[in-house]
């Protein structure tokens, strides 16, 4: 009879680690979570950064009403030295036509309506004592 050999337990025992589920593998990338954690942060700053910039280009109508307003002022404080004015109530358009600004100047940057029309003009005694924004006039209030 053949003699067989059979191996050692040694020799048949070799030590293969299973592999770790927590382990994480050699590939590059980024997981499901860290991705969504990048969205998330950079559409908290989206958000803030709209805010600001409407916030922004709200200052900036009202900066350029008052500054409308302003020249309106001067111009009807000129249209009441050339003609005779007495108590009464009157539109942007009266110095528009007159020539004495410009129609930009009659429109508020707030308005929808381009009508270069959005000022009203009140003279006491032939002394302008208001302008009044007829787009949002309690925000956009000025005193001469």
């Amino acid at each position: 009879m053949d003699h067989i050999r059979h191996p050692s337990p040694k020799e048949t025992c070799v030590y293969h680690p299973l592999p770790n589920k927590h382990h994480r593998s050699r590939r590059s990338g980024f997981t499901l979570i860290e991705l969504m954690i990048v969205i998330v942060i950079i559409s908290i700053l989206a958000v803030i950064g709209i805010a600001n910039f409407l916030s922004l280009q709200k200052k900036g109508r009202y900066a350029a009403c008052i500054s409308n307003q302003r020249h309106v002022h001067e111009a009807a404080v000129i249209y009441t030295m050339d003609n005779l004015v007495g108590t009464q109530l009157d539109n942007v358009t009266v110095l528009t036509a007159a020539g004495f600004i410009t129609q930009e100047v009659g429109e508020c940057p707030s308005s929808a309506n381009v009508d270069f029309d959005d000022y009203d003009i009140q003279y006491t005694v032939g002394d302008v004592t208001s302008i009044t924004c007829n787009i949002l006039g309690a925000e956009h209030l000025y005193t001469p």
